[in-house]
């Protein structure tokens, strides 16, 4: 055992904490396939709206692919970025009928996709609610598609961060990216993480921009955003092809994509699609404005490879990383406390040893984005987007899914009982912790030590 699961154990012995087993725990842990499309249908205002959309080509049916997810309050919402045309909205909520193909209704309403106005929502890949706010924040690249598939188009809108909350249904905040960091030639802002500060809110946004090949942070306190370049974010040629279901497609220009950060916000995870590496940052470079590219090089480490290319990713506060595996048509799953025990090593050194089998299934082909709800449930999407994005969708086919399964964890968000101690800005050499106070006969759970 570990000098720092020691240290856990012995501080768990003296505030007598309880371990809270939470949601079902009949052991069933098989996925359940919760929707599947053909196509996605959408809630209109009217016909007469949607057949000026069809007949002007701004909603064409084959050409939505759901990508995120998030669940909030037993609310499912889905991304559908602007990767083609015909998307009529890029952020929907799930409207729950009874049916297992539900329309969508774009987020939080139709006036926020409206056409030719860069004030509205463009490409909305990925965003994250904090559920102890009710906060959306979401990750809009901006551009403005004009070809069958088009990263790089002629029109661009400013990519953009939006907080919304949920709750009482209003937008609290926008930062609109300076062009000279976000936006200079290819660029496309994949995924999202939140970061908590000491004042127990979320402060810090990072960001994994794919095809810039840059981890973006945003500082919602100081309301700015900076970028760090590091070699480990950048496409590995060896693995620019992956093939699922004897079909294969080109994922070269792929780089850092799926991002993760572990439930004390001690260190951020991310891997590129064309790749295997999984690598580590500490969040005390990340926390710091002042912080250089060389900085960052002195705080990331390699902990291993995947055992396949992947896409999305998510930490659980249980210390495990659910991770997408494009080829074998599964989620996996790193679990860190094991391969801490196993090898005598603490956070900032354990190697990804073990990986296991969270969900398979010869439907899940492409699982692109995850995420854990409030009763314990992995949620992810699987979008088949190796034939999408090579036009050879089979027409008529089950092409889109979304699949829950109870994984008894939750989300790396879930701060109930943890006082947050964060870093003094300013300075390269930053620590950070995360203490946990007995509250009631509640859970106890201390995940890092200085």
């Amino acid at each position: 055992m570990s000098a720092e699961r020691i240290k856990v154990f012995y501080a768990c012995i003296f505030f007598t904490c309880l371990v809270f087993v939470h949601g079902n725990t009949n052991g069933d842990t098989q996925p359940t396939l919760v929707y599947k499309w053909v196509k996605l249908e959408f809630v209109w205002p009217n016909d007469t709206m949607k057949q000026q959309y069809i007949a002007e080509e701004d909603y064409i049916p084959e050409n939505n692919a759901i990508n995120g997810i998030k669940v909030y309050n037993k609310t499912v919402y889905l991304t559908i970025p602007r990767l083609k045309k015909g998307i009529p909205a890029t952020l929907n909520v799930v409207i729950n009928t009874g049916s297992d193909s539900p329309v969508l209704r774009p987020y939080p309403s139709w006036y926020m996709h409206r056409k030719h106005d860069c004030d509205a929502l463009y490409l909305v890949q990925s965003m994250e609610i904090d559920p102890n706010t009710g906060y959306m924040w979401i990750l809009d690249t901006g551009l403005v598609t004009v070809g069958p598939v088009d990263v790089a188009p002629i029109d661009r809108c400013p990519p953009k961060l939006v907080i919304y909350d949920i709750n009482n249904d209003e937008e609290i905040h926008r930062y609109i990216f300076d062009k000279t960091k976000v936006g200079v030639g290819m660029f496309y802002l994949n995924d999202i993480v939140l970061d908590y500060g000491a004042d127990g809110t979320a402060r810090f946004a990072y960001i994994s921009d794919t095809l810039g090949r840059k981890l973006v942070v945003y500082d919602r306190k100081l309301d700015k955003a900076y970028v760090f370049v590091h070699a480990s974010m950048q496409p590995n040629p060896d693995y620019a092809t992956v093939t699922i279901s004897n079909s294969s497609t080109t994922v070269t220009p792929l780089g850092i994509n799926g991002i993760a950060i572990s439930s004390d916000f001690r260190y951020v995870y991310f891997s590129s699609v064309a790749g295997l590496s999984l690598y580590q940052v500490s969040t005390a470079v990340l926390r710091d404005s002042f912080a250089t590219d060389d900085d960052f090089s002195r705080y990331v480490r390699k902990v291993g490879d995947k055992v396949t290319q992947g896409d999305g990713m998510f930490y659980g506060k249980g210390h495990n990383l659910y991770f997408s595996t494009l080829g074998r048509n599964a989620v996996y799953k790193w679990p860190i406390l094991s391969d801490m025990d196993t090898q005598g090593k603490d956070s900032s050194n354990v190697e990804m040893m073990t990986q296991t089998i969270v969900s398979e299934d010869a439907r899940m082909e492409w699982v692109d984005s995850l995420a854990i709800d409030e009763e314990g449930d992995l949620w992810f999407t699987s979008n088949n987007l190796h034939t999408f994005f090579g036009n050879s969708t089979e027409d008529g086919s089950w092409n889109f899914y979304v699949w829950r399964m109870f994984v008894d964890d939750s989300s790396y968000l879930n701060i109930t009982g943890l006082t947050l101690i964060a870093p003094t800005q300013g300075s390269a050499d930053l620590t950070s912790s995360v203490v946990c106070l007995l509250v009631g006969v509640a859970s106890c759970f201390i995940s890092a030590f200085m």
